[in-house]
């Protein structure tokens, strides 16, 4: 993929694992977060079958705290069993956008 095309929700989800890494780190790395690519993060994190694909969106997820889908998905996947399988990087998400404060995260953890 070059750095200026886009790609939809279906051709990320057909690309291999390592190749859903690199676009979501080159997405990231641009200045400014596009919040249409929110939508690939939240594919990588919601219909994602590989843990490091969800974890590298995870991490990165908190350049999109201004998409209006973004709170309500983290809290839907908050109040999911499966979210437990997601940490320490849902955690960290969560912090970062101020779900939970500093101290909430510390207390998962102990």
């Amino acid at each position: 993929m070059k750095s200026h095309e886009r790609i939809s929700e279906e051709g990320f989800l057909r690309l291999s694992p390592d190749e859903q890494m690199i676009v979501l780190i080159r997405l990231a790395e641009k200045e400014d977060a596009d919040l249409d690519d929110f939508k690939l993060y939240q594919s990588a994190i919601i219909s994602g079958t590989d843990k490091d694909v969800k974890f590298t969106a995870l991490k990165r997820i908190h350049l999109f705290k201004r998409h209006a889908d973004l709170l309500p998905m983290m809290n839907r996947l908050r109040q999911q069993e499966s979210s437990k399988d997601l940490e320490p990087y849902f955690s960290i998400a969560l912090s970062r956008l101020g779900v939970i404060s500093l101290n909430e995260f510390q207390n998962i953890f102990k």
